[in-house]
This record gives C-alpha cells, structure tokens and sequence, in this order.
C-alpha cells in the first residue's frame, strides 16, 4: 500500500480500471470513483492506524472491535463496531484523547497523528448486522 500513496489519481484510476499485479481490473460505478479514490489513497494511513490499535487497543476491544476480551468484559469497553458508525471523527477524537469513564485517556501516549490513525482504521470495522424480529 506504500506505493499508492506515491501515485497520483490518474495512475490508480488506471490501475483499478485495467488491473495490474495479479489483481483484475474493476468496474464501478463513475459516481462513486471520488469516494473510492479516497479510500484507496488512504490505505496506508488506515494499516498505520492497524498497527496502533493491535499495540494499544485490541488488549480491551479485541483483533475485531467487539470488546468481548478478558479485560474488554471486566471494564466494560465499548463494542467498537456499534460505537463507531454513530460517532462523528470530531467525537471519536474526543474519546481517544480524553478517554470516557474505564477508558484512558491517550493523548499523552499517542500522537495526533497516530490518533487520527486509528480513527481512520476503527471507521474500516464492519458495523454490527442488526437482525429483524
């Protein structure tokens, strides 16, 4: 992923249109290529944010999100892909930094960027399926 973040638009538009690299080219729809250029311009900025939430974050919320870990039940942590499909970036933030009842604050440990990070990988897990009844 270090490499799309060096290539411009024109270069991924193509790559993903034609394929390259073992991978197949992919037709989408023209009113959605704006959204998925951003994604895919930030990959390695959403990996970055991987590698914090494994070091900090996955001992209470877990490798998904989900909080069911030993010290995720005893303190209560927030089942992430609930949380974060309601929450604003500008709220999340809030909670990272400040922290929110058992929840630490990082604001001294992380930086902004490393932050914004995780932000970005969290906004990646797959919300919850709610079921109806």
């Amino acid at each position: 992923t270090k490499t799309l973040a060096k290539r411009s638009e024109n270069s991924i538009r193509q790559v993903l249109r034609d394929g390259g690299r073992g991978m197949r080219g992919y037709t989408y729809p023209a009113n959605q290529e704006r959204r998925l250029l951003d994604f895919v311009s930030t990959m390695p900025e959403i990996g970055a944010g991987r590698v914090v939430f494994r070091q900090y974050c996955l001992p209470c919320h877990g490798g998904d999100g989900k909080a069911k870990t030993g010290a995720g039940k005893t303190l209560g942590a927030a089942d992430l892909t609930q949380v974060v499909p309601q929450r604003t970036v500008k709220q999340l933030r809030t909670v990272i930094s400040q922290g929110r009842k058992q929840m630490p604050a990082w604001n001294d440990v992380l930086t902004s960027k490393e932050r914004e990070q995780v932000i970005r990988y969290i906004k990646t897990l797959p919300p919850v399926k709610r079921t109806k009844r």
